[in-house]
């Protein structure tokens, strides 16, 4: 995966279609506020996205052909794409 595969593959799943573009996806949805995050949250940093699974934890592809981790969250702004 990359990081928008990734993040696309979930909420395909939903019935969502979103854009293969980390930037693009960073910029769909409404921001929300850290407190307020929920597993599915998209973090998007500057060409770069990743999903919120709870607990200050996210799960990211770093980038194409490394492998898709766990890792703390860093700073970033959560962004909530389903209705």
């Amino acid at each position: 995966y990359d990081c928008s595969g990734l993040v696309m593959t979930p909420y395909q799943h939903a019935g969502i279609n979103l854009p293969h573009n980390a930037d693009a996806i960073g910029r769909l949805g409404h921001a929300v506020p850290r407190s307020q995050w929920q597993p599915g949250t998209v973090i998007a940093y500057p060409g770069h996205v990743a999903l919120y699974i709870g607990g200050n934890q996210m799960v990211e592809a770093p980038h194409p052909g490394a492998r898709v981790r766990v890792v703390p969250v860093r700073s970033g702004v959560g962004r909530w794409l389903l209705p």
